[in-house]
């Protein structure tokens, strides 16, 4: 994650409440303390966040000015409701998790308009309805895991050593220091878009082909010569 990022993610995280700077530390293990103070120091003095109280410890406690865009619908449809919680449904295990934070007042209004009693038909008509492509239909606990474990390390730029079925003769592979891209949805598959110096090109491989993934500590990186072109 680069300090760009960092800075989003701290006014996001004051916009949701004060905390004190340990608090704000806390929330990025892989990064050094002076770091997240320099960050700190940086947005109060463009005037972004201010300091509101300090205890004994010399332990801050820092809110935001920037207000918190809500999502505000007084009335919603049972057919908008629906989408809105098939959205949730399927997009939840690929969306970061501070977009769902923002969503919640959403799925929260369709979850009440689904309650009411002449919604009752697109309530039922949920459990129908299936999406047209089966990409996320019936992955196994494993996948499942494995598609998390995916999400934080391309949240916090992170490389994964990772264990995949190649699909040649050679059967299973191994690379250490992989550096995630992205997470790519097509007709029929979740896949990870991914980074290695063994590869001029983008590894591009099936959530279903994976057999193993652990975070490193090392960041992401692109290899010199790297080409972003058709995934390998």
């Amino acid at each position: 994650m680069d300090r760009r990022e960092r800075l989003k993610l701290i006014i996001r995280m004051l916009q949701e409440s004060p905390r004190s700077s340990l608090d704000i530390k806390a929330r990025f293990p892989r990064v050094s303390a002076r770091s997240i103070e320099r960050d700190i120091e940086q947005l109060a003095l463009e005037g972004r966040i201010q300091q509101i109280s300090q205890d004994r410890s010399r332990n801050p406690r820092w809110q935001t000015r920037e207000q918190i865009p809500a999502i505000e619908v007084k009335w919603m449809s049972g057919r908008a409701a629906a989408a809105v919680k098939l959205m949730q449904r399927y997009m939840s295990p690929l969306l970061p998790s501070d977009f769902l934070d923002e969503l919640q007042p959403l799925f929260r209004k369709a979850d009440l308009a689904l309650r009411q009693s002449h919604n009752k038909e697109f309530l039922s008509a949920l459990d129908e309805v299936e999406l047209p492509t089966s990409a996320g239909k019936d992955l196994p606990m494993e996948s499942i895991n494995h598609l998390v474990t995916l999400k934080e390390a391309v949240k916090t730029g992170q490389t994964i050593s990772l264990r995949f079925d190649s699909g040649e003769s050679d059967g299973e592979r191994y690379l250490e220091k992989v550096s995630p891209l992205g997470l790519v949805i097509d007709e029929k598959c979740i896949s990870l878009v991914a980074a290695h110096e063994a590869y001029a090109a983008p590894l591009k491989i099936s959530l279903r082909e994976i057999r193993q993934v652990e975070l490193q500590e090392a960041p992401s990186l692109l290899p010199a010569g790297f080409n972003l072109g058709e995934p390998a």
